[in-house]
């Protein structure tokens, strides 16, 4: 069995430009896959069967023909299918056509962020899961209809202890693939536009923070005993006093750094939205900073979630509290997310200007972030009782 990318020339288009073609041999029969690439003649190598190097592309799409290769061959091999069928149910395949627009996406060839392939990763893990588990061949377009819709969220909440919005976040990819794959016309299903088909956003006005205090205590807590407690407690800190997300805060590098007036500062660029931001580094962090050599680079945000929920066990951060329609001690609903949080409300409550919160946090839109803010009446009661207006 072997598979060869190929320059289809019997049929150029205008610009002169042909389509990439992978060749594959199985069992005594032969096929051409098209794929979604057009080259120049002058830009292919047929010997390699890859693009060369005058073409701007050529790593990117050299490693997507290289990725649909070996999709095609691991098919063969594990489906027992032969090549008068593998292109029927390429076209028909949801779960094919999904692994295609996160690896389109992951490679830039979308004007989405490479970084929103991860959620396309996360859906791919639990569609295989929910296929394998409810004993399926494959998922197909014309199955993404109704019953899908409720038993994959009876799956994810069983199963997979995946909530409302969660469950939300994987609809909304789904919606956007099945409309995607409708443009290029691989199915007629639309079911997914109905309005019961639709993306559950879940509560979150009353998401929770951590006050000051509540800080201090994970700060105060010794750790020595756990190494990856001790980091992850480490990154949670650094994370709340540059108000800054999970990913961020482990591509933190010495030379994100600089001195002006005798003060450190950390000036770096957020990946989700490229926005620029600028902060003044607490002592303590500084502290944590040069111990861990600049580097809080480790594990997964998964594993950081329920490592920070442990330590704020640990931390007795145990009242209990609601959030949407659960109740539970505090440290339950605690996430990496929840330092960033917790550090523009605290800067709030402190009756910081909301445009500096913005800049610090690289909030763009001031609306965006008063939604954000989770200070509660009583929280801004608490402040305001000594302002002289109540006195």
């Amino acid at each position: 069995m072997r598979a060869h990318a190929m320059l289809w020339t019997y049929k150029p288009r205008k610009d002169g430009t042909c389509n990439i073609k992978i060749y594959v041999g199985f069992e005594g029969d032969k096929k051409y896959f098209k794929t979604k690439f057009h080259v120049l003649p002058s830009e292919f190598d047929d010997i390699k069967g890859e693009v060369k190097r005058n073409h701007p592309n050529h790593m990117r799409i050299n490693a997507a023909i290289g990725e649909e290769k070996k999709r095609i061959l691991d098919h063969l091999m594990n489906s027992g299918e032969n090549l008068r069928t593998i292109e029927k149910v390429k076209k028909e395949s949801f779960i094919d056509f999904l692994v295609t627009q996160r690896d389109e996406i992951k490679n830039g060839f979308t004007s989405l962020r490479p970084t929103t392939a991860r959620n396309y990763t996360s859906l791919i893990t639990r569609i295989n899961q929910y296929r394998d588990s409810r004993k399926l061949k494959d998922l197909f377009f014309k199955d993404i209809d109704m019953n899908f819709y409720k038993d994959f969220q009876q799956f994810l909440h069983e199963d997979c202890n995946c909530g409302i919005v969660g469950f939300g976040k994987h609809i909304k990819i789904i919606k956007t693939v099945m409309r995607n794959a409708e443009d290029l016309g691989l199915h007629k299903n639309d079911t997914y536009k109905s309005r019961l088909f639709k993306r559950h956003r879940g509560k979150t006005s009353n998401k929770i923070y951590l006050t000051e205090d509540e800080i201090q205590a994970i700060s105060a807590l010794d750790l020595s005993f756990d190494p990856g407690l001790d980091r992850e407690r480490d990154r949670f800190l650094v994370s709340y006093y540059f108000l800054m997300r999970y990913e961020d805060s482990r591509k933190i590098k010495a030379e994100n750094f600089f001195k002006k007036s005798g003060r450190n500062y950390i000036k770096y660029k957020q990946e989700k939205t490229e926005c620029e931001c600028i902060i003044p580094v607490k002592t303590e962090v500084w502290e944590i900073l040069q111990r861990r050599n600049f580097d809080l680079d480790s594990g997964s945000n998964p594993q950081s979630n329920r490592d920070i929920k442990t330590i704020c066990a640990m931390a007795k951060i145990d009242q209990i509290t609601k959030q949407g329609d659960q109740s539970a001690p505090k440290w339950k609903f605690v996430t990496t997310h929840t330092a960033r949080r917790s550090a523009a409300t605290n800067l709030a409550l402190q009756n910081v200007n909301i445009k500096i919160i913005g800049d610090l946090g690289g909030w763009t839109d001031i609306r965006t972030l008063r939604i954000y803010l989770r200070a509660s009446g009583l929280d801004s009661a608490l402040v305001a009782k000594d302002l002289e207006f109540f006195n």
